[in-house]
């Protein structure tokens, strides 16, 4: 009854629940690790040494399969996508090979992934049985950059085994998604998003009912034609600086917030040292908009966590 009850709520009221108590915080780390454990068997035999690999690794989760565990919206992954840090990507890629036997083996150059050239490389794995595992190395020593540099908002979420962040926790709640704009098309710059969008891959998010648009305002606007921009300080802004931490990212950990196991002493910890940084860019409001026109190109880069004070507003 508990976990039915769970399904229906946001994860950010679950993350609220669970700072109320030991019992309410056992019941909610157990739904997410339930959860987050049916979609990894779905891709590994081992979640729980799986998991270990990630951390060693320091590495993350996210695609559709972040999306399925963070979100009360169910669906099923196809595949798992696997972030990794520049010099750490062949080690994930040999464990998928070695201890999870999957068998075939791609390298590719996947421009969906990302719109600033934010990715190295992309393994693509594969095994008989029909599982797929993408495993993405970041050009950084930051995983989480080309999650930061992806076309869209919808899958701007991770999970590590021990954290997770989503950036736009209730625009992606509502199944919208808004485009990231990298340089115009034409002179009309309203309509530069994102090039050469493939039409797969925006039904692929319209087919789990996703709404893919490259202006924020349009689902304001929709019910009240005057609605305007809140400003640089709001988390959809074009000019607006986030990072992954930040006052507009819903974060937490899957595990137990008391009585968990001790985290793992890394010499390098790149998920905890580093965060991604990006400004969305597109149209702006113009005129006095912070003296930029009416048109800011997006952009994204790593950072060292510590520049940032909790918080901080970029």
């Amino acid at each position: 009854m508990v976990n039915t009850t769970f399904d229906y709520l946001h994860v950010d009221t679950l993350i609220r629940l669970r700072s109320t108590g030991p019992v309410a915080d056992l019941y909610v780390s157990t739904y997410l690790f339930k959860k987050l454990l049916g979609v990894l068997r779905r891709f590994v035999e081992n979640p729980y040494h799986f998991l270990d690999e990630l951390e060693i690794c320091c590495s993350v989760i996210s695609g559709s399969s972040a999306l399925s565990v963070l979100f009360r919206h169910s669906w099923t992954p196809d595949d798992l996508d696997v972030y990794t840090p520049r010099d750490y990507f062949w080690h994930v890629v040999a464990y998928l090979v070695n201890v999870e036997n999957y068998t075939k083996f791609e390298l590719l150059s996947h421009p969906d992934y990302n719109a600033y050239g934010t990715v190295r490389s992309v393994a693509r794995l594969s095994r008989a049985d029909g599982r797929r595992v993408d495993v993405v190395q970041s050009d950084s020593n930051s995983p989480l950059l080309p999650i930061a540099s992806f076309w869209n908002t919808a899958v701007m979420n991770y999970i590590a085994p021990n954290s997770f962040c989503i950036a736009y926790p209730h625009l992606t709640d509502q199944l919208c998604a808004v485009t990231t704009a990298i340089s115009p098309a034409e002179e009309d710059v309203s309509s530069a998003t994102y090039p050469l969008v493939d039409p797969a891959l925006l039904y692929k998010y319209e087919a789990r009912g996703f709404a893919v648009r490259t202006d924020h305002l349009s689902w304001a606007r929709t019910a009240d034609p005057s609605a305007v921009c809140l400003g640089m300080d709001s988390p959809l802004c074009p000019l607006t600086m986030r990072y992954f931490g930040d006052r507009h990212c819903v974060t937490g950990s899957i595990p137990s917030v008391r009585g968990r196991r001790a985290r793992r002493s890394l010499t390098k910890d790149f998920v905890k040292e580093y965060t991604a940084v990006w400004w969305k860019g597109g149209k702006t409001c113009g005129g006095e908009c912070a003296k930029a026109g009416s048109w800011i190109y997006g952009s994204s880069y790593s950072c060292a966590r510590t520049l940032f004070t909790p918080d901080s507003k970029c």
